[in-house]
């Protein structure tokens, strides 16, 4: 806001504002300019704060403030006792009471309505009873020291006298309710004591008719219920507002004292480690507050006790159960937290209105009524505000898997703990199904240990089918538990997370393949380990090889031991692994790079592989040099090296200003560049240097940063050229728009045999590599995909390419599992299909439902001469699809139904089709569940057919 702003404001609103500040800020303020220099000239409701560090501002504002224009005084006297020493001396100035009024004329603080005093003793009181005019006072707080009272009290009674006071604090309660002589009809509204027992509280509810709010730091339990007729209740209590700090009543001594105060709308209850009793029973609360407080429309609680037990979560249920009936929730709105510190094994129930704990450890357990559900909860130390709440320690405590459901349920939501130990407890499999479950949507974790616990084989399996979703989780300890793959799994996530581990020793651990299976995939993203120990274990072939394929892209791992297992294979994969690492022959030292010397060598090079080096941009600049001395390699492999576009700028650029290097020599044939950093700019400049090579067949660019754009200046260059066979571009970043760029490439170029478009952004680059693969295998006249496992998509593709396929005559797709629904996919193919002659879907579930869309084909095409249907799950109803059909086909020769269901009654529908159809020869329906009555009927039909 600017000045002009400011000082457009009426003066009423600014001193609104003034309301809200200490006379010191007000000073400050005046300070600024004439304009507010004079505005807060005419400001009369000042609050002053008179402390051991205004001494010097006093006398100024003395000097500036008249007395009549305050109206909240506070004296905050410190609490060192060398300066009650020094400033009580009664003639000394530096005492802050006598220096206040020997600077401001007391008689004339007309307006004063608020007096604080904080550590006062009783003779200041009495100074200040002699100097200060407090015939307005409304709001008065006295905390006294020493033990001396008598003159305070002779104040605060000719204050209760002038009928004007309607808030009162004083901390010696004890003394102002025995001695205090209450005056008649005193208008005390607000009344806050230290301490109060039962018999003062009576005192208080009969003298102060006026009593709207009370308030109590500390109930004193003893001699509670004693009163003596003149304590007898002598009116209805008025009292709307009562809280009670710290409460250790028993609930019977509560609801009498509360019975005292029907009028009650606000009670504030706080009761630490008490006894368990039926102040922790909501359905009594219930019928008490019905029947004693019917007004009672806001109650705050905090109640705790203390029970060493291991069957917490039950107590917790059962608690929270009796504050969710309808009364707590939907008529009331009091939600209830009911929470469990497991360290100091405190229960804690309290409204969620009020923000009080009774534990110094970090971590509860909670249980929200309102919503049902269950959190854990982190607060700050007690002796440490700054400490962050992150640890929970639950070891030993005979945990099962009852009790690791609720727990995994808070761990869902949990957003503080990073580090949980559940060692030693009675955790099964189905508590491990919960924790894994739990950690799919925790985020926080880090380390989980779960060591001696009775977590079996299927509970093992949880964890390492987490760890494939979860990468928050980088430490995970399920050793001595009942099966031994637990020990695997740890391992496991060990290789995957632990940056430090390069050597592994598992021999003779008993390992099987499933162990295995573990093994390798966490070893798919490990790149750290250097040696590998499986020696003498129970892996068979088919462990051995998951193990190979995790190890593919792997150059990491030079030292791996598999002998000693019961396949001979494991010795295969140790040598190709090693073979691999091996620098010699195979792959280019990149420190062998920099010395010029070596350049003899290279003029012979043929292969280039400087994979997994790291080598980076700088690398690719250095290996520049290679291309110019040598005319002879064809085959540069140059994978995961961190090149980016920068690098690949440096490669395209003496490429193209080569002219007898590599490209324009003619002798490159092989170019690797997977899992870089290449994105759509490395791709132009790459495209930008091979547009008129001639001998390039191979290009790989998995694993890089291409997206569409990237696709499209590929798609370009594939439009022209006529030698690249194979091209992989799988897992980079290409989405729809790319793929139809291929798509449209693809349509003029008819050399390009392999394209790999798996695992980009679009589901649209599957498709368009399962197009191009479809009209590549069926260029010839026979195409056999038996047990391809064929899916849903490649389906989609094959019916595509058979509306429009003129070259394939027989097609074979025998042990696919096909179903109803892929040979629907097939049958819509065919009913534009003029070439395929012969098709064999043998073995595939096809049942009644997929036969009758292949019968609807023969009834249209009269181009296919012979149908396998065999070892299906064809039976009567089908039959009579087929039959039908082929009384209307007069193209198809053979029909193999061998080992369906058919029985006597589709052996009558056949034979009465075969009594019309004079082209089919061979019909075989052997191995299914005719009988003779059914080959009676063939007979009988066969008789008619010629």
């Amino acid at each position: 806001m600017s000045d002009v702003d400011l000082f457009r404001l009426p003066v009423e609103l600014l001193h609104r504002i003034f309301d809200y500040l200490e006379a010191q800020a007000i000073w400050s303020v005046r300070r600024v300019c004439k304009q507010l220099y004079s505005i807060t000239s005419t400001y009369d409701r000042f609050h002053l704060n008179v402390n051991s560090q205004s001494k010097r501002l006093l006398k100024l504002f003395s000097r500036w403030i008249s007395p009549e224009c305050i109206v909240s005084l506070i004296f905050d006297i410190p609490e060192s006792s060398s300066y009650f020493s020094w400033c009580l001396r009664t003639n000394s100035e530096d005492n802050m009471i006598r220096l206040f009024i020997s600077l401001f004329a007391g008689h004339r603080f007309t307006r004063l309505r608020s007096l604080v005093i904080n550590r006062a003793y009783d003779g200041d009181i009495d100074f200040l009873s002699h100097h200060l005019n407090t015939n307005s006072l409304e709001s008065l707080s006295i905390h006294m020291c020493g033990d001396r009272v008598s003159s305070t009290i002779v104040f605060i009674n000719a204050i209760l006298s002038q009928n004007c006071i309607r808030k009162l604090y004083f901390n010696n309660s004890v003394l102002i309710i025995n001695d205090m002589p209450w005056p008649d009809h005193c208008k005390l509204e607000h009344l806050i004591l230290n301490t109060c027992g039962y018999n003062r509280y009576l005192i208080v509810l009969n003298d102060l008719l006026n009593l709207k709010i009370f308030v109590i730091d500390e109930w004193h339990s003893y001699n509670f219920g004693f009163s003596t007729d003149l304590l007898a209740c002598k009116h209805r209590s008025l009292l709307t507002s009562l809280t009670i700090k710290n409460c250790t009543l028993p609930m019977e001594h509560i609801e009498t004292l509360l019975s005292r105060t029907p009028a009650l709308v606000h009670l504030k209850l706080i009761s630490r480690k008490r006894a368990f009793d039926s102040i922790f029973d909501g359905y009594n609360w219930e019928q008490f507050i019905l029947n004693r407080l019917p007004q009672l429309n806001r109650f705050e609680y905090f109640f705790s006790f203390i029970h060493k037990t291991n069957d917490y979560m039950k107590i917790l249920n059962r608690v929270i159960a009796s504050f969710q009936t309808p009364f707590w929730l939907q008529q009331k709105h009091w939600y209830t937290i009911c929470s469990y510190a497991f360290e100091s094994q405190t229960f804690e129930l309290h409204t969620t209105t009020i923000h009080v704990t009774d534990s110094n450890n970090l971590i509860k357990f909670e249980k929200l009524a309102e919503t049902n559900t269950y959190r854990l909860v982190g607060q700050p130390s007690k002796t440490d505000r700054t400490k962050t709440c992150t640890v929970l320690d639950l070891s030993n405590k005979t945990i099962d898997d009852t009790t690791v459901k609720f727990l995994s349920l808070a761990l869902q939501h949990d957003k503080t703990l990073n580090i949980l130990n559940l060692a030693g407890n009675q955790i099964g499999d189905i508590g491990a199904e919960h924790l894994a479950t739990a950690l799919l949507y925790n985020t926080t974790l880090v380390e989980l240990n779960l060591r001696r616990n009775q977590i079996g084989r299927s509970g093992a399996q949880y964890f390492f089918k987490l760890q494939q979703n979860n990468t928050t989780l980088k430490k995970l300890e399920l050793n001595e538990n009942a099966d031994s793959i637990c020990t695997i799994v740890e391992i496991a996530h060990r290789i995957r997370y632990d940056k430090t581990l390069n050597s592994l020793n598992l021999a003779k651990r008993q390992i099987g393949d499933l162990e295995a299976q573990y093994l390798a995939e966490a070893l798919r993203i490990n790149n750290r380990l250097v040696s590998l120990d499986l020696r003498n274990n129970n892996i068979s072939e088919i462990g051995i090889e998951l193990i190979a394929d995790a190890l593919r892209n792997n150059s990491i791992l030079s030292r791996i031991y598999l002998s000693g297992n019961p396949r001979q294979l494991g010795t295969v994969a140790t040598t190709m692994q090693r073979m691999k690492c091996d620098m010699a022959n195979y792959t280019l030292d990149f420190r062998l790079i920099q010395n010029s010397n070596f350049f003899v060598y290279l003029q012979s090079l043929t292969i280039l592989k400087v994979q997994g080096c790291q080598i980076g941009n700088k690398g690719v600049q250095y290996l520049t040099d290679i291309f110019q001395h040598n005319n002879t390699i064809m085959a540069v492999n140059l994978d995961n090296n961190e090149i980016d576009d920068n690098g690949i700028k440096y490669l395209a650029d003496v490429l193209r200003a080569n002219e007898v290097g590599i490209f324009c020599g003619q002798t490159l044939t092989t170019l690797s560049l997977s899992y870089n950093r290449i994105s759509d700019n490395g791709i132009k400049h790459l495209v930008d240097a091979i547009p008129n090579n001639t001998t390039l067949t191979i290009i790989d660019l998995e694993g890089n940063q291409i997206e569409d754009k990237g696709a499209e200046y590929i798609a370009v260059l594939l439009q022209n050229n006529k030698t690249l066979i194979s091209l992989n571009l799988q897992k980079n970043r290409i989405g729809d728009m790319g793929a139809q760029h291929f798509r449209e490439a693809l349509k003029l170029n008819k050399t390009l045999l392999k394209l790999t478009l798996r695992n980009n952004q679009s589901n649209s680059c599957t498709i368009v590599q399962m197009e191009h693969e479809i009209k590549h295998e069926m260029t010839c006249t026979t195409t056999d995909w038996t047990g391809h496992q064929i899916g849903k998509e490649k389906l989609e593709c094959l019916s595509a390419a058979l509306k429009t396929n003129y070259t394939t005559i027989i097609l074979i797709l025998d042990n696919n599992h096909i179903g109803n629904d892929g040979i629907k996919h097939i049958a819509d193919g065919l009913l534009k299909n003029t070439t395929l002659q012969e098709l064999s879907v043998r073995n595939n579930r096809i049942g009644n439902e997929g036969v009758e869309y292949i019968a609807n084909v023969l009834k249209e095409n009269m181009t296919l001469t012979t149908l396998n249907l065999s070892n299906n799950l064809i039976s009567d109803d089908g039959a009579k699809h087929l039959a039908d059909a082929i009384q209307k086909n007069t193209k198809l020769i053979k029909l193999n139904l061998e080992n369906n269901r058919i029985g006597d009654s589709g052996a009558q529908q056949v034979a009465t089709a075969l009594n019309i159809n004079t082209t089919l020869t061979e019909l075989d329906l052997s191995f299914n569940i005719i009988t003779n009555h059914g080959a009676d009927n063939l007979a009988c039909g066969l008789q008619y057919n010629t």
